[in-house]
């Protein structure tokens, strides 16, 4: 009953608890019920997790359920059984029960399930067996007693606690199961006929067997079709209690025997009759495993009866069943070792072929070790190894065989003992346990050919045909025929041939030839064995193939072989002797040779197969194996009319054959060279004689007929080959030639042409007579009309283009791998002849051209072949027709779509599809190596859709450089699995890049994502030997090496001018990165180096390589004018020791028939390690990301584009990242700059409140600056781009930071000085205020009985103010206010009374400038609107007194370009602003000082102007020498400006200074004071309604002052102009300006930028605050703010009066004065609040301590009302006597840099004064803009700066020196600071400008826009909506 249970208990689900019903596997080896783990999934579905409900083990995807048809039977069977079904007598049955469960007690129930057991299991098997009934019972139980119930254990967690519950110790029972295991181990598997013939004596055997422990029957695997991990137990009680099913199962019996079995057999079978139910359960398992049982001597007589009846009828077909069982039980044994193999090797989970390339060639951990691996970690190397083409991976295996080697402590001891053998004891044999555990040994080591099949098993089509072409490349075997280690299938891999390619020599042609080996029509040998036999047949076909003895075959004596191998039986290999062209070749044609794995006899379906492909069969037999079905295949193989070699293994002489084409060999004891010999010279023989040749194609047939899989066969492999068919089609409609130009019409002379035309865009040198401009506008309309061209061509697309676009975008990813490779194997064959006749032409032709070279009368002819070399050379370049063209021309389509605007969702989805190959493993074409072009658009767009689908991951960039043929291909292939193109000559044209993944394992480690390996064609290409290889080998290794984190630089052997020619090209290409700040690394790899086992023995080597490096780094430095380079390490960072490999030539041996030298993959694997490892000291910065990739790639191609690569290198990812630090460096700057205005508020507040001289920076300065430094400190630490910048930020910042300091100190120390001046004022005013109010209440105490009138008080008033006023002038010393006019006159005559009519000139001057208006225009421009009407005749222009060297610079033309020196004022326009603005700024800074004015501030301003004149006399720069006249003029000007701002500080200074004036100001508030005194009311009233009349005051002004620094931050916040760079500023100025077309306003902005750009602020801040909203919001915040304040203030005060008064009782009254001195204490920091102001009120006592508190607190409602209302309509105009206004404070913060360029006047862009590096800007202006002309000529100069320093014209400096545009730099330190780079970065914008404003330039400048200067046609067709809609796109981008 117990075996029944745990039979049943192995077939119930886990889930539903029952029986299964449609029982299904999972991978983990567990079984459910269909509908319950369907059901258990669905909870998990919207997690995505799949797991197995018992193990909970997680599968990386839903596993596909397969039916157990095994475990469906045996269910059906329990079902049927005694065991499941009701019983016949179920009373009875209950009754029985009932019984039991009374015997046991409840109390060993709960004991049971204490110690972990199930009771419901364990309880029933207790008391049956060992009669345990209660707690007692178990007292008796011991070891024996655990024997006996050992098999029912399910769970080896069961062991402990049933030891447990038996008393027993847990160490014995781990020792009895380990004794168990190791018997399972050691019993030999029977074969199952033997079984059938000897069920008796098997009977009688296993009846002495001691244990008698149930079957197990063990199976684990993946996906099978059968059961998994099933566990059956049955002993003899099971069959006792079964004997009656077994009757009702007779029926069954052949239906189940012929159903498919299980996955693996029993390893021991016992066939008892007499228990017929056990048969059906075994016949069912299908196994080999048998229980070992004690069978009960006492069967009843109904049991033998029926098993005799059983006997009976199993006899009639029991020698078919015989053999069917047999074949059965080898299949399940198989299939079950099978998968103990694949998780031996950890990949059970890639089975079947779920293993893929991509995941292959992941960069790992793993990836980089090459030790020897645990077995599980096998497959990974063996991989690896393969796919660097090491043939050693076979030796992996063997290699742990070394491990086992004796330890030193057990070879000593075992010294030891060997002095006490005897020589009998050392001669006998070894023991049986020794031999037992060698066998152990061998057994637990993988067979090689194992681990191999096992990989392709597990491999997908597209990953095996990848490992067959590298198993071939390894001069391996590839299997032809593979059985199915599961099932009878037998397996045709044609695809995995298809990448197989066949190199063979001709002795005639001495060419070679290569060819696919699928289609190569071949003889094929096959090799057979019949029998065992003890020579190797493997070993044979090696000797004829081979005689270098690589071992194609894998045999018995190769390393790591052994009897056990697993999935070789039966398999066919296949493989080709290509012949050399050699006299020593074996073969003379290309022969392919199988060889049939395992006696013949056993594999009929391969026999026969063979037998119909074969030219020769090769039979290895011997007479005692061979038996009747021997006989009966050799009897086929002798009758077959194809000839028949038959090597007798245990013959050595035999007489000849009769027969000619049937021969026996004897091969016992023969000599090896003469076997081979005489078996080569009879294949030799037979092959001439038999012409039944195959090419393997047509193999398919043929298999298909014998009932083999062919995997071409497969659903979406043969969809994939019809869409391809179908595209061959249409290719087929046209001729070869003619194919490119029909299908691919993009790429043809149109493509090349419009490639031309954008170069010559940017070098300019078939311009001829014509402008830049003119030229530039000509190629741009020659570019639109090519590509309107091809746009024509192309769409609608072509019936190629759409199909592939379609399949493409449609198909399923497995079917679209299919269909790509089936087409490249299309355009393969469509093109491979021809190609191949073209270049054996082409080699004839060249050979003959070559030979003529020396014979001087042959020119004719060398002209000729040169003619016929060309022709060739087109002809195959237009022959050949690739999967890369094809993708060319839809990277072509898109792009000439984009240009031409065309929107087509077909065309739009391309770089979709192509990023999608991209990341399939599909190399994409990153530079046309046709058209030398990079197409930008089209690789940003599928960087973008590549962005799209990884996210911005991180790249580490490889590339690779060599000369033509250097292996470079093949060495980025070895290492990191790559199919590059690969061959002799230019099989790689242009550039192509390839993703490779790296592993998460390791990602943060080395801190990429992925590599991205660049491929290029060769340097020097022969090919190129025509054109100007020089410039093109330049510019790809520029391009490549920019492109790249480390190049590889390839070097083929050891030729000192190979070498050289490389070196020359690197180096300078490393320069240029130098220059331009870029730093790549590399290395150096020597191939075809002969001995490369001693590094030392390449020391030399490597002294002369780092020689070369320095020396051509200086060639380079000199033609690169880099004079700090001398030696290469100057360039970037080299270590000749470190970073130079010399690798052995690729071939061990001569090809083709030569494997690869596995020191080769040696060099290969520590290169790659040594990659990955520089990777990871790569810094962050200079690892990109796939945004960043595309913008190098953009920077890159376009510097390119012109001729001079350092000149014009613009690196977009600095300059973004340096707009971004721009703007962070303007937050931080307006953090610090916004903490010092307001503490500046607070210290001159302060100041003006108390007498404090002393000037203390408050700490929450320095707070907010470390605080500002952090963030600085860490933004520098998240971006290391940044790093260059940090020093300059740090240092502006800190510099910024004193400057302002140092402002406020000087601001505050200017107060407190002109407070210490107005001391004895303030007194004096202070002492008539005293005595005023003295006078009032005076007259107020007489009035107050009368009750006056209103008139009467003021009459009074009136009567008293005069009298004070006049007693108050009385005591007043008055000073004579200076007329300033006059004195600026007299100050200017006598500065400057040598100057003719100098009185006259300056009185009319000044009078025009006094009656001159000013308010509507700024102060930095007024007056100088006149300067240009004077400065012509005034300038003395002095040229440039430089001394140069004679340029060795070549004048290509005759134009050349100057200023406009008839009118000099332009020149000197930027002088002249400089002075003014330094003036100006001297003005605006005085104005705001409260100083009176003094002569000597003229005096100052004339001084400015001398000294800024001085200084432009003394630098190089300028070289100028001023006339008096223009001192003279620019002075009168600039100090006529100043009149109007000193007259307005002179009248507020005597406002404040002048007793009279001030008290002036007064009077209302004392009148109101006297009318109060009048009406007699309360000291307390008098107090608030005074001191409400001075916080009105301070408040307001507070308030304003506020406001400005609120408003400035909120519009800096808000207002799109202000709120980010300056650039961005700049841009919307000139959107305004474009909008209103105002030309005036345009020059302004030219000629005096700083000051536009202030007004422009100005602008901006009044349109955001002109609604008054914003005003009104901020004032009614900061009114809250001071009400709050003032409140809280005069609560202080109360409270500090209640103190005074509690200290001193006897006096109730104290005077205001206590009360005041704490109330504006406590506002000194925010209110100017002086306690001086309430002298006239300190006298006041107050008793009443609420009545205050009410009374200032209603006082303060009122004034907060009254300053409410007037705030609530305030605009900024009315916001005066502020310290600074928000336009001034956005002015400062926004200033930046303006130097301005010197042709064409553009504006610095960098938002940081005193910036490091050169100025730029993102776009000049036509040069006309700023009034530049042509020399000698009446036209303005229309061409940009970008254009010009790209051109050959000059800079006319003066007549007799000039400088070359390309060197402007040359032209002084005005020119040098600029970075002016040719691209085609100008506007459209001032195109339109210029076109707009035509006739004002004209006017302004009295020139012409004609000649040279002529306005493009192109520029006219600009309108309005473009100039704007590009300044709103540069908006939105920023750049």
């Amino acid at each position: 009953m117990a075996s029944a249970l745990c039979m049943k208990d192995q077939l119930t689900c886990r889930v539903c608890l029952e029986l299964l019903e449609n029982p299904v596997d999972l991978p983990c080896g567990h079984t459910y019920c269909m509908k319950c783990i369907v059901s258990y999934w669905s909870h998990l579905d919207n997690n995505g997790v799949h797991d197995c409900p018992h193990c909970k083990k997680i599968f990386q995807c839903k596993p596909v359920l397969v039916n157990n048809t095994l475990f469906a039977q045996m269910a059906e069977i329990l079902r049927k059984s005694s065991f499941i079904t009701s019983s016949p007598n179920k009373d009875e049955e209950e009754v029985g029960d009932t019984t039991a469960c009374k015997k046991i007690s409840e109390a060993l129930h709960r004991k049971v399930k204490d110690v972990g057991l199930n009771p419901e299991y364990w309880m029933p098997i207790l008391n049956d067996h060992l009669g345990v009934t209660d707690l007692k019972s178990l007292e008796n139980l011991g070891r024996e007693q655990y024997c006996q119930v050992e098999g029912y254990i399910r769970e080896q967690n069961e062991r402990a606690p049933l030891c447990k519950l038996m008393n027993i110790s847990h160490e014995y029972a781990k020792s009895e199961m380990l004794q168990d295991n190791r018997e399972e181990k050691e019993s030999p598997a029977l074969e199952n006929a033997t079984r059938e013939k000897n069920n008796e004596s098997e009977e009688g055997s296993m009846k002495e067997k001691k244990t008698s422990r149930p079957l197990e029957y063990i199976e684990t695997g993946e996906q099978r079709e059968n059961g998994e991990n099933l566990v059956l137990s049955l002993d003899s009680k099971t069959v006792e209690s079964q004997d009656q099913a077994m009757t009702k199962n007779l029926s069954r019996k052949e239906e189940i025997l012929n159903k498919e079995q299980s996955n693996s057999k029993a390893e021991e079978f016992h066939n008892n009759n007499t228990n017929k139910m056990e048969k059906n359960i075994q016949g069912v398992l299908g196994g080999e495993k048998q229980c070992e049982r004690d069978v009960s001597e006492t069967k009843n007589k109904n049991t033998e009866m029926q098993a005799e009846q059983i006997n009976e009828t199993s006899n009639t077909d029991n020698t078919k069943e015989n053999k069917e069982a047999a074949e059965r039980d080898n299949r399940e044994k198989k299939k079950k070792d099978f998968f103990l193999l694949l998780e031996k090797m950890n990949i059970v989970n890639l089975y079947p072929k779920l293993m893929e390339k991509i995941n292959v060639i992941v960069i790992s951990n793993k990836s980089k070790n090459n030790t020897q691996p645990e077995k599980e970690d096998l497959p990974r190397l063996y991989l690896q190894k393969l796919i660097m083409m090491d043939y050693r991976m076979r030796n992996l295996i063997c290699d742990q065989i070394k491990d086992n080697q004796i330890g030193f402590n057990e070879l000593q001891s075992q010294r030891e003992t060997e002095t006490q053998l005897t020589l009998d004891d050392f001669l006998s044999d070894t023991t049986s346990e020794d031999l037992t555990e060698t066998s152990k040994q061998h057994s637990e080591h993988i067979h090689p050919m194992d681990l191999q099949m096992a990989l392709l098993h597990c491999a997908d089509d597209f990953l095996r045909q990848y490992l067959y072409s590298k198993l071939a490349l390894c001069q391996y075997a590839v299997p032809f025929l593979i059985p199915s280690p599961c099932t009878t299938e037998i397996e045709l891999p044609l695809w995995a041939f298809r990448q197989i390619n066949n190199s063979c020599k001709s002795q005639e042609t001495k060419t070679y030839k290569v060819f696919p080996a699928l289609q190569v029509e071949t003889q094929i040998v096959s090799f057979i064995r019949l029998g065992n036999s003890l020579v190797s047949k493997s070993k044979i076909m090696n000797m004829v193939l081979n005689r270098q003895r690589h071992s194609i075959f894998f045999n018995k004596d190769c390393r790591g072989s052994t009897r056990g191998c697993l999935l070789m039986e039966g398999v066919v290999e296949m493989s080709w002797y290509n012949p050399g062209g050699k006299e020593d070749d074996i073969f003379e044609d290309c022969i392919a040779f199988t060889n049939l794995h395992g006696d013949a006899r056993n594999h009929g379906r391969q026999v026969s197969f063979l037998n119909d492909i074969s030219a020769v069969n090769v039979v290895f037999l011997s007479d005692s194996d061979l038996n009747e079905d021997g006989k009966a295949i050799l009897k086929g193989y002798f009758e077959s009319p194809q000839p028949l070699i038959c090597l007798h293994t245990d013959k050595e002489a035999i007489q000849a054959n009769k027969s000619g084409i049937k021969v026996r060999i004897g091969v016992k004891n023969r000599n090896e060279a003469e076997l081979t010999d005489e078996l080569v010279s009879v294949l030799r023989s037979f092959l001439s004689q038999s012409k039944k040749t195959f090419h393997l194609e047509a193999c398919s047939d043929i298999a298909l007929r014998h009932g083999f899989e062919v995997d071409e066969e497969s659903q979406n492999c043969k969809e994939g080959k019809a869409l391809a068919d179908k595209l061959g089609k249409i290719l087929r409609n046209k001729k070869l030639l003619e194919r490119k130009e029909a299908f691919l019409p993009l790429q043809g002379y149109l493509w090349h042409k419009w490639c031309q035309k954008d170069k010559e865009l940017y070098r300019l040198k078939q311009k001829g007579s014509k402008s830049i401009e003119q030229y530039r506008s000509d190629i741009e309309t020659e570019k639109k009309k090519i590509r309107e061209d091809q746009l024509k061509r192309a769409l609608p697309l072509n019936a190629l283009m759409t199909s592939l676009i379609k399949i493409l975008s449609s198909q399923s990813q497995k079917t679209k791998k299919y269909f790509l490779q089936w087409l490249m194997v299309l355009l393969d064959d469509l093109s491979r002849d021809a190609v191949s006749e073209l270049q054996l032409r082409y080699h004839e032709k060249l050979s003959e051209l070559l030979k003529k070279q020396t014979n001087e009368d042959s020119e004719q002819r060398k002209k000729e072949l040169q003619k016929d070399l060309d022709m060739l050379s087109s002809q195959i370049t237009d022959s050949s027709l690739g999967l890369e063209h094809i993708l060319r021309e839809m990277g072509q389509v898109f792009e000439a779509s984009k240009m031409g605007r065309v929107n087509d969702s077909c065309i739009s989805s391309l770089p979709k599809i192509a990023a999608e190959l991209i990341l399939s493993g599909h190399p994409l074409e990153l530079m046309d190596g046709d058209a030398v072009y990079v197409p930008v658009t089209w690789i940003s767009s599928v960087l973008d859709e590549v962005q799209e689908t990884l996210g911005d991951v991180r790249l580490f960039v490889l590339s690779v450089l060599g000369l033509q043929s250097s292996g470079k291909s093949t060495l980025l292939n070895a290492m990191f699995g790559l199919q590059f193109a690969v061959s002799a000559g230019r099989c790689t044209k242009g550039a192509f890049m390839q993703l490779i993944k790296i592993d998460e394992d390791i990602r943060d480690e080395v801190k990429y994502d992925y590599i991205l390996v660049v491929d290029t064609e060769g340097l020097r290409a022969t090919e190129l030997s025509n054109k100007t290889t020089l410039a093109h080998d330049n510019e790809l290794a520029t391009f490549v090496i920019g492109l790249g984190n480390l190049t590889i630089i390839n070097i083929f052997g050891e030729n000192p001018s190979e070498i050289q020619d490389i070196l020359q090209i690197v180096v300078q290409a490393f320069l240029r990165m130098k220059q331009v700040k870029l730093s790549p690394s590399c290395v150096f790899v020597h191939q075809n180096v002969g001995d490369t086992v001693a590094r030392e023995k390449n020391t030399d080597a490597r002294r002369v390589l780092q020689q070369n490096l320095d020396r051509m780094a200086c060639i380079a430095a000199e033609e690169e004018e880099e004079r700090n380079v001398k030696y290469f390490n100057d360039v970037i960072r080299f270590d000749v020791n470190d970073q130079t490999y010399y690798f052995v030539h690729l071939w061990e041996g001569n090809p083709p028939m030569a494997p690869p030298n596995p020191s080769y993959s040696q060099n290969v694997q520590d290169l790659k390690n040594a990659i990955v490892n520089a990777a990871k000291q790569e810094p962050a910065c200079n690892v990109l990301k796939v945004s960043q990739l595309k913008t190098r790639v953009k920077d890159l191609w376009k510097s390119l584009l012109t001729e001079n690569f350092v000149f014009n290198f613009r690196n977009s990812l600095e300059i973004a990242a340096y707009r971004k630090l721009e703007e962070k460096y303007l937050d931080w700057t307006w953090t610090l700059r916004s903490k010092i205005y307001e503490v500046q508020n607070k210290m001159i507040n302060k100041i003006k409140n108390t007498s404090n001289t002393q000037i203390n920076i408050p700490m929450e300065v320095e707070e907010t600056y470390t605080k500002v430094k952090e963030e600085i400190g860490k933004y520098f630490t998240d971006d290391e781009m940044l790093i260059q910048w940090k020093s300059n930020i740090e240092t502006r910042f800190d510099v910024l930071k004193n400057d302002l300091t140092t402002e406020m100190k000087k601001t505050c120390e200017e107060l407190i000085k002109a407070k210490t001046s107005r001391q004895k004022v303030d007194e004096n005013r202070s002492r008539h205020e005293e005595k005023l109010m003295e006078q009032s209440k005076e007259l107020a105490e007489k009035l107050r009985t009368s009750n006056p009138s209103e008139d009467v008080l003021h009459e009074e008033f009136e009567k008293l103010w005069i009298e004070w006023e006049k007693e108050a002038s009385r005591d007043c010393n008055y000073q004579d206010k200076i007329n300033i006019v006059k004195d600026v006159q007299d100050i200017l005559y006598d500065k400057f009374k040598a100057m003719p009519n100098a009185p006259d000139k300056i009185q009319t001057y000044v009078a025009s400038c006094q009656s001159a208006t000013h308010h509507s225009i700024p102060a930095s421009t007024r007056g100088f609107s006149i300067i240009p009407s004077f400065l012509q005749s005034v300038i003395s222009y002095i040229p440039f007194l430089r001394k140069t060297k004679q340029s060795s610079y070549e004048v290509k033309c005759t134009q050349e370009l100057i200023p406009n020196l008839s009118d000099q004022y332009i020149e000197f326009q930027p002088i002249t602003n400089k002075i003014a603005e330094t003036v100006l700024d001297y003005i605006d800074k005085k104005k705001k000082e409260e100083s009176d004015y003094n002569s000597a501030h003229i005096h100052e301003i004339l001084n400015l102007v001398s000294k800024k004149m001085s200084a432009y006399n003394e630098e190089k720069e300028y070289k100028l020498s001023f006339k008096q006249d223009y001192k003279f003029e620019l002075s009168l000007q600039l100090c006529a400006i100043a009149i109007e701002p000193f007259t307005e500080m002179q009248k507020r200074f005597w406002e404040r200074t002048d007793p009279v004036l001030y008290l002036k100001t007064k009077r209302d508030s004392y009148y109101k004071m006297f009318k109060t005194l009048c009406h007699g009311l309360t000291s307390v009233n008098i107090f608030s309604e005074y001191l409400s009349s001075k916080l009105k005051t301070a408040i307001h002004q507070a308030v304003c002052d506020q406001v400005c620094i609120d408003v400035a931050n909120i519009v800096r916040q808000n207002h799109p102009p202000l709120k980010e760079s300056k650039i961005k500023l700049e841009y919307h100025l000139l959107k305004e300006l474009a909008e209103k077309e105002d030309f005036e306003k345009f020059c302004n902005y030219i000629e005096f930028p700083k000051s536009f750009f202030k007004k422009y602020i100005s602008s901006c801040v009044d349109d955001y605050c002109k609604d008054n909203k914003t005003l009104k919001t901020i004032s009614t915040q900061r009114l809250k703010e001071f009400e709050s304040l003032v409140s809280k203030a005069a609560s202080s005060a109360t409270k500090a009066i209640e103190k005074v008064i509690k200290a001193q009782k006897d006096n109730r009254k104290k005077k205001v004065k206590v009360w005041l001195d704490k109330f504006c204490k406590e506002l000194e920091d925010y209110l100017v609040l002086p306690g001086s102001d309430f002298r006239d009120v300190e006298h006041l006592e107050i008793g009443d301590l609420n009545f205050l508190q009410d009374s200032m607190s209603k006082a303060v409602a009122q004034v907060m009302k009254e300053l409410n209302m007037s705030f609530d309509c305030i605009t900024l105009t009315e916001l005066t006597n502020v310290k600074e206004l928000p336009h001034d404070i956005l002015s400062k913060h926004l200033s930046g840099c303006w130097v301005q360029c010197p042709f064409c006047a553009a504006i610095c862009t960098n938002s940081i004064e005193g910036h490091d590096g050169d100025h730029s800007v993102p776009f000049h202006r036509p040069e006309g803009v700023n009034g530049w002309r042509w020399y000698k000529t009446e036209h303005l100069c229309t061409d940009i700066c970008t254009s010009l320093v790209a051109s050959d014209y000059l800079i006319v400096l003066s007549d007799t020196e000039k400088v070359p545009y390309k060197e402007y730099r040359k032209a002084g330190p005005r020119y040098a600071c600029w970075n002016i780079v040719p691209d085609e970065s100008e506007l459209k914008y001032w195109k339109w400008f210029v076109c707009n404003f035509q006739v004002q330039l004209e006017e302004k400048y009295k020139k012409k826009f004609d000649g040279l200067g002529k306005i493009p046609t192109a520029w006219r067709e600009i309108k309005k909506e473009d100039a704007l809609g590009e300044i709103e796109k540069l908006l939105l981008t920023g750049s």
